[in-house]
């Protein structure tokens, strides 16, 4: 999915497809999408996207990174998980992506740009209906997120497998769902 005009970020992707792309989303997943992140992620999986505009009542996952490869790598996993994607390249974006969605996890990078992805960290996390997943390669991320008061669950350092970041953002948006009555995917709807 491209970004479209600079500095402006498309409304979040729906994760649900039709019965007729299902096998052709499966086949590129099984093709394209890397086994973890934080390794050369660039070319990793083709652009997704389409869709109509989530309903209220779905967990939405907002994916807060300055790497174009990674945001388009991510977007790709969760749609195919199943759920409803935002991005967001800057702390800013990431904020307003964030306060359009009624329950969500965020998943933020350490390096945003010029922005310190831990001040957002620290800020999206008092949202009641948001969650939040700190990832960065810097080793002291856990020690610094648990100085801002993230849980250590909520922090990966890359590389790290993809599933263990699906697991996570699953926990986390399970929590969110208890919280605010949204609806996270299911099993049975997730596509692959």
């Amino acid at each position: 999915m491209g970004m479209g005009k600079a500095g402006e970020c498309p409304a979040p992707t729906a994760g649900r497809r039709s019965e007729a792309g299902a096998d052709t989303a499966e086949a590129r997943r099984a093709d394209a999408a890397p086994q973890s992140v934080g390794d050369g992620l660039a070319d990793a999986a083709p652009s997704v996207g389409g869709g109509a505009t989530p309903p209220e009542t779905s967990v939405t996952v907002v994916v807060a990174d300055d790497d174009p490869g990674i945001r388009q790598v991510l977007e790709f996993v969760f749609v195919e998980e199943g759920f409803d994607v935002g991005l967001a390249h800057s702390a800013a974006e990431a904020r307003r992506v964030a306060a359009g969605v009624s329950a969500g996890v965020v998943v933020v990078d350490l390096k945003l740009g010029r922005d310190d992805g831990l001040v957002l960290a620290r800020e999206l996390s008092r949202e009641p209906h948001l969650a939040v997943v700190m990832v960065s390669a810097e080793p002291s991320l856990a020690r610094r997120a648990a100085e801002t008061g993230l849980s250590p669950d909520a922090v990966l350092t890359k590389p790290f497998p993809l599933d263990t970041l699906i697991d996570l953002v699953r926990r986390k948006a399970d929590a969110v769902a208890a919280r605010t009555g949204a609806r996270p995917p299911t099993p049975d709807q997730s596509v692959g």
